[in-house]
């Protein structure tokens, strides 16, 4: 920790190395435990894009797709951040994009397979319809010429 007489810059570290000070900061156990947290997302993301480079993974699906996009929203991580947990920034992003574009896809070919399948419903309704009113007018005329019939 620097001295009182250096000014602290934004990139300075503070060391905080009391336990009690710890323990009754409060604010800090929440920025300590969402650290943690983070890491603990990023760290999992990156061993997946790991993974998924050498074929051993899959792409994310919900809901990690999800969990890590809300991550990624939430805590706008960088690479200088992800430097401090062993970096990999760039392939995890990717990963995650890539993920996001295989989730696109997939939506937008069941998308289609539904719109397929309501045109033929309807298309299969239309065409009921059709029958229904051929067999009604059939019926129609069966009875006049049955009654014609009878009426001769």
């Amino acid at each position: 920790m620097p001295t009182s007489e250096v000014e602290l810059e934004s990139d300075t570290i503070v060391d905080i190395s009391h336990e009690s000070l710890m323990r009754v900061w409060a604010r800090l156990r929440d920025w300590v435990d969402s650290e943690s947290q983070s890491a603990r997302i990023y760290h999992r993301l990156f061993d997946t894009s790991q993974l998924w480079q050498q074929d051993k993974a899959s792409l994310y699906h919900d809901p990690d797709l999800g969990i890590a996009h809300a991550w990624r929203a939430e805590n706008k991580p960088t690479a200088a951040w992800a430097d401090l947990y062993g970096g990999g920034f760039d392939t995890s992003i990717a990963f995650l994009e890539a993920s996001q574009q295989a989730a696109d896809k997939e939506a937008r070919e069941k998308e289609e397979v539904r719109q397929r399948e309501l045109a033929q419903a309807k298309a299969l309704a239309e065409s009921q319809a059709r029958t229904a009113a051929l067999l009604k007018r059939f019926a129609v005329t069966v009875a006049v010429a049955l009654v014609a019939a009878i009426a001769l």
